[in-house]
């Protein structure tokens, strides 16, 4: 890998994450699901069971997250990875356009706020709903989210 290549890799803070995404190619009708690693302003990246070529095009959906736009990047790296025997991969995506640089930015946000909730009821037993742990959040945590 070139030095160049992995500093432009390396250009946007990345937000580790492990939720659940569906990546459905550009022209297919099938979808594979795949579990966020990390996210980015620039893109995000995945583990997936299923090999994408680099400039293959996806479009990206979080059914666990309600009411979140999907994303639309391009596949600019994919690396095998040992995973408990089964044959996977880990892939890097760079978003298209400025839109889903936005989007991914509401996508971060909503990925602390559901790692705080969860925090929350594992660490000192409080169920919040949504709106609950994300007030909370913003409280606390908002004005250190970069922007």
């Amino acid at each position: 890998m070139k030095a160049g290549t992995r500093k432009e890799r390396r250009r946007f803070i990345r937000h580790p994450s492990a939720i659940p995404i569906k990546c459905y190619p550009e022209g297919h009708v099938r979808e594979s699901d795949n579990i966020l690693r990390d996210i980015s302003h620039g893109g995000l990246s995945f583990a997936s069971g299923e090999s994408f070529e680099p400039g293959d095009v996806l479009k990206v959906v979080f059914p666990s997250l309600r009411n979140t736009p999907a994303l639309h990047g391009q596949v600019v790296w994919t690396l095998p990875i040992s995973e408990q025997g089964d044959k996977r991969y880990v892939e890097g995506m760079r978003f298209l356009d400025e839109d889903t640089y936005l989007r991914a930015r509401i996508v971060e946000e909503i990925c602390h706020i559901e790692a705080y909730r969860e925090n929350q009821l594992k660490l000192h037993g409080r169920k919040l709903t949504g709106r609950e742990a994300a007030t909370e959040w913003i409280q606390r945590f908002a004005r250190k989210f970069p922007r």
